[in-house]
């Protein structure tokens, strides 16, 4: 099974639940590929993906796995500079970077 997950999210969530998945079930082989772009399913040979991000293609099955919280974080500087950001996706890579934590 052929996987791709967002990076931060997976390492510091999934790979504990992977891991027993793996254990309960050993004739199961996971390539577990971390990156955090949007991937062609189909064409880049993925059997599924786990994002942290509203669903933008209909045409695909979702499943939710957990709540998360996004928390915007910044200097009054880059505020007044760059304006708020009605929503964090808003933020261009190179000015900023988004932490996610699960919900308790």
């Amino acid at each position: 099974m052929r996987i791709s997950f967002a990076t931060d999210f997976s390492v510091n969530h999934l790979s504990p639940a992977l891991s027993e998945l793996l254990e309960d079930f050993p004739d199961i082989t996971v390539n577990m590929v971390l990156n955090n772009r949007y991937v062609e399913l189909i064409s880049e040979g993925f059997d599924m993906a786990v994002r942290i991000d509203e669903l933008e293609d209909s045409s695909l099955r979702v499943c939710k796995l957990t709540e998360t919280t996004q928390r915007m974080i910044a200097s009054p500087g880059y505020f007044e500079k760059y304006g708020r950001p009605e929503k964090n996706r808003r933020f261009k890579r190179s000015q900023a970077t988004a932490l996610f934590e699960p919900k308790q």
